[in-house]
């Protein structure tokens, strides 16, 4: 492209660029560079994986098959972004109670008549259908799609083995009501608002995570942009917010495993270097403890695992280290106490979090709708 300059100083100094190429004789390198997409800094060919869109795709995927599961999570996720706009004013509504508003909105945009009665169950039933449809798509892209949904049948299963237990209906019914269910829904709609602003960082992940490559290709790719601010602070938001969410599903889980929401039977965790086992007798000791031991006693039950683990509480420290940083000449994030990995990693394990944080709002779900979330 051609280009000149005019202008003696700040007055009337202008840039003018021509229309048109120039053509320059030898044999230029040719790669296809795009912030969004995995791209090898080395490349010197369209031809060659992570110097071409294309090729890229079809070496990250592998097979045929892949490759169309590939090109189908893509333009999901697109198609989720797109939507973004809409979800998130449907959930500020509900957020600030402006039930009228969730309504209306709910018959104009997704074509459902419901009474805008937060009493009433069907209100909050399809509130949490839109909420959940979209989260479910997002979630897609995780490194372990099907993890989500059968955590949440798992956890849908407690529920319903429960709300046959007077404790357990009154024990909803009243978090459903009161202060202790809007605080719950104000942090996942926080959580959820923060994955939604920081879409253009993490949108890339679905490739890190859907395709079939050796780690080999992996290590080599990157992406030329620096949002690590962005993919920290999304990964510790969403990660303490899925984390001060897990006492419904501890709740739920005690009322099926031993008939009272209250009975902590069977849950307990340990210490690193501690042979100590430490059980947990109360829901207030449960939701005192750090975050890494609730993880930990979460994935102890069947079902549940495969999920949070999509939640690194090493990550969430070493990333959250003051000296954690991109450089931009490698693509890889260092921290003075030794963290090493790519920044298309980070990108991929940032949009995995839908995941978990998918079987949280689902939780919450079904505490306001009283009923079992299929998924």
């Amino acid at each position: 492209m051609r280009g000149y300059v005019e202008g003696d100083g700040p007055e009337d100094y202008s840039i003018n660029i021509e229309s048109g190429f120039r053509v320059e004789s030898g044999d230029f390198p040719t790669v296809s560079v795009n912030p969004f997409f995995p791209t090898l800094r080395s490349a010197e060919s369209l031809a060659e994986p992570g110097g071409g869109m294309a090729m890229t795709v079809a070496r990250l995927a592998r097979t045929p098959e892949r490759l169309v599961a590939l090109y189908e999570v893509g333009a999901q996720i697109r198609n989720s972004i797109s939507l973004i706009a809409d979800v998130q004013r449907l959930m500020e509504y509900y957020n600030q109670k402006n039930y009228r508003a969730t309504a209306n909105f709910l018959r104009e945009k997704a074509e459902i008549d419901v009474s805008p009665n937060p009493r009433a169950p069907a209100f909050h039933s399809a509130v949490f259908g839109v909420w959940l449809g979209w989260m479910s798509t997002c979630a897609r892209g995780a490194r372990d799609p099907e993890a989500a949904p059968d955590a949440l049948r798992t956890v849908s299963s407690w529920h319903r083995q429960g709300i046959n237990s007077g404790t357990y209906a009154q024990a909803i019914t009243e978090m459903a009501a009161g202060e202790t269910g809007a605080a719950l829904v104000r942090g996942l709609v926080g959580a959820t608002g923060t994955l939604m602003a920081s879409a253009p960082a993490w949108s890339a992940g679905y490739m890190r995570n859907a395709g079939d490559a050796d780690q080999s290709v992996w290590d080599s790719l990157t992406l030329f942009q620096d949002e690590f601010n962005t993919l920290r602070d999304t990964y510790q938001r969403v990660y303490e917010a899925c984390c001060g969410s897990l006492w419904p599903i501890i709740m739920m889980r005690n009322v099926a495993e031993n008939g009272n929401v209250d009975d902590f039977t069977g849950v307990e965790y340990r210490k690193r270097n501690d042979p100590k086992v430490y059980r947990v007798k109360s829901m207030r000791q449960f939701k005192a403890l750090p975050n890494a031991f609730k993880l930990e006693i979460v994935k102890s039950f069947p079902g549940l695992k495969q999920s949070f683990d999509l939640l690194d509480s090493k990550l969430r420290n070493d990333i959250g280290h003051a000296s954690a940083h991109h450089d931009l000449t490698t693509g890889q994030i260092h921290n003075e106490d030794g963290l090493a990995m790519s920044y298309f990693d980070l990108v991929g394990r940032t949009a995995s979090l839908f995941g978990p944080l998918l079987v949280c709002v689902g939780s919450c779900g079904l505490i306001f709708t009283q009923d079992g979330i299929e998924s």
